[in-house]
């Protein structure tokens, strides 16, 4: 067991910090789909295809926003997204060492199957049945989530 295990967050600081999250990726997807939108309009009165221009786009920052937000701040912001900075909590690796981008990778690749069959309930049961408090995603990268020094 090392010294970060015994700081292991459980559900209460993980749901306050996905919920600030949740609303910071809302605000940059709203800002990009307005983008793509202003792009799209400008195709579609010169007359060029519409759903390639606004559609595809749309539809695949819908899916990789939230993977690239949350891997991005943890493996380069010492494990925190801005939710978890305010709420003073950090990814760190079992071993409480930092992690990098292939563990942040691969726990947030899996958030998609945590968050099944709606926001995370899955990960949730995980996180309150397991002594490690983690969700899937944890337990594939080798993660756990502790307070913040």
């Amino acid at each position: 067991m090392t010294d970060e295990e015994g700081n292991i967050v459980d559900i209460g600081p993980r749901i306050g910090a996905v919920i600030l999250d949740t609303i910071v990726i809302v605000v940059i997807f709203v800002i990009l789909a307005a983008i793509i939108a202003v792009i799209g309009y400008a195709a579609v009165t010169t007359g060029r295809g519409f759903g390639l221009l606004f559609g595809i786009p749309f539809i695949a920052a819908m899916f990789l926003l939230p993977i690239l937000y949350f891997t991005f701040f943890e493996a380069y912001m010492n494990g925190q997204t801005p939710g978890k900075m305010l709420v003073k909590i950090k990814v760190v690796k079992v071993t409480g060492e930092p992690i990098g981008f292939g563990e942040s990778l691969i726990r947030n690749i899996l958030r998609i199957i945590d968050e099944l069959p709606f926001f995370y309930l899955l990960g949730f049961i995980l996180i309150m049945t397991n002594d490690k408090k983690q969700r899937l995603g944890d337990m594939a990268a080798g993660t756990i989530v502790v307070n913040a020094k």
